[in-house]
């Protein structure tokens, strides 16, 4: 449909408040202050059940990080003022359900640890991709993004001459040279489905 943006669903939900965010923008190649492609409202998101149930338990002093598994969501971003589709003006990704691992590209902004300070974009690339990391069902890699990389598409087959491949994760979280992120299987495609369909 040309207007949706994947995320992580801790971009879409807030922990404070438990309750979804009022409003939520994108800004294509941010850098440094400048936005060259216009900042984008959504009108419309998903994120699965799954992760605020399991999200809950854990706010609630539970031992039970599963909502890593889940931690995924799709925005129905509105037209510009143009009238074009975000996929018109920027391009877009391919998606994957069925967590390929032929190593991946992670793009995002990074705001911790020194010198990352959210402001310029940033690439990290691994061949190796492990699954099972933690003990959940995330894919895990040895790039060290930090806060602020949350909802960073994970690509793999990325053509070198395009830069277009799948995508099939996203940043949820990391160690101190780790990236972890939550495969794109059913529950996301499923999700998917009912976003375009206006559901």
């Amino acid at each position: 449909t040309q207007d949706i943006v994947i995320t992580a669903a801790h971009c879409v939900f807030s922990d404070d408040t438990r309750s979804e965010m009022a409003s939520i923008t994108f800004t294509p190649a941010y850098d440094d202050g400048d936005a060259p492609f216009g900042v984008w409202e959504a009108e419309d998101w998903w994120y699965p059940e799954q992760y605020i149930t399991a999200n809950d338990r854990w706010l609630d002093g539970q031992d039970d990080n599963g909502w890593m598994g889940f931690d995924f969501a799709f925005m129905r971003m509105a037209p510009n003022a143009q009238g074009q589709e975000i996929e018109d003006v920027v391009g877009g990704q391919g998606v994957s359900f069925q967590a390929e691992t032929n190593g991946v590209v992670l793009v995002g902004y990074p705001g911790d640890p020194a010198p990352f300070d959210a402001e310029v974009q940033r690439f990290c690339a691994d061949s190796t991709v492990t699954y099972g990391v933690g003990g959940d069902p995330n894919l895990g890699v040895d790039c060290a993004m930090g806060s602020g990389a949350s909802g960073s598409g994970w690509v793999t087959d990325v053509d070198p001459a395009t830069g277009a491949g799948y995508i099939v994760a996203v940043y949820s979280n990391g160690g101190s040279d780790e990236a972890y992120g939550p495969p794109l299987g059913v529950t996301a495609y499923a999700g998917l489905v009912e976003l375009q369909s206006g559901g």
